[in-house]
């Protein structure tokens, strides 16, 4: 585990209130796991579940709220499918919402404990 900074996506409103991504330093432990990596922010030591998984080109969010032995496993689980390939938030957010997907995003939902 390291300690330092890394840059995860934030959701924020532009000056006529319309919400976009966008890219936001943060301090805080982490560590990779291919094209994924585990993090918490500072200021929660102590906090056993909040640790996240979040897609290293990107940074956007996978999961959340999880124990470091929990995030681990999830980011080891999610190694390999195509989809971490692609590089920034608004790709990912198409190809999870794309039909051709279905079956690659049906079995990232498996890995997550979303579906059974």
């Amino acid at each position: 585990m390291k300690k330092g900074f890394y840059f995860i996506v934030v959701n924020d409103d532009d000056k006529e209130g319309n919400s976009y991504m966008k890219p936001e330093l943060t301090e805080g432990s982490y560590e990779y796991h291919g094209k994924l990596f585990v993090h918490r922010n500072n200021g929660y030591e102590g906090h056993v579940s909040r640790w996240r998984v979040s897609h290293v080109d990107s940074g956007s969010n996978i999961s959340r709220g999880k124990t470091l032995r929990r995030a681990r496993e999830i980011a080891k689980g999610l190694q390999g499918f195509p989809v971490w390939e692609l590089k920034d938030h608004q790709s990912l957010t198409s190809a999870v919402a794309c039909p051709s997907n279905a079956e690659q995003i049906n079995k990232i939902k498996i890995v997550l404990g979303l579906i059974t």
